[in-house]
């Protein structure tokens, strides 16, 4: 049997939050949500995701922030980052250089081009 994947889902709009964990639920996938910035670090540290996806507008701190956090420590440096965000990516990458993220959705997701993504990097 695969070992189920897990991913971590950094999203405060819970409407948004729900369709992303039930579409990846769906498919397979195991998901934890945190909604605030600020969980990330603690919560990537326990969960152990093989993916996380990153809203960048969130409560306490900003996704940008919290993508650099996490990306201080070298263990969790392999994790893939996608950012999600209704920003362009022009304007992400002049507070986020692409070598903090792997990949870079913008909302609204199209989720037959998401999935294949997800797909990719989890090599599900």
């Amino acid at each position: 049997m695969t070992e189920v994947k897990r991913i971590l889902l950094v999203e405060d709009d819970e409407i948004n939050a729900k369709l992303v964990r039930d579409f990846l639920k769906f498919k397979g996938y195991e998901v934890a949500n945190v909604s605030n910035g600020h969980d990330v670090l603690p919560k990537t540290q326990e969960y152990k995701p093989d993916l996380i996806l990153m809203d960048i507008q969130l409560f306490g701190m900003s996704g940008i922030d919290a993508t650099k956090q996490v990306r201080q420590y070298p263990e969790l440096k392999k994790i893939p980052i996608f950012v999600i965000s209704a920003f362009s990516k022009a304007r992400i990458s002049q507070e986020l250089p692409s070598e903090f993220y792997e990949e870079y959705i913008e909302k609204p997701i199209i989720f037959s081009e998401f999935i294949k993504l997800v797909e990719n990097y989890l090599n599900t």
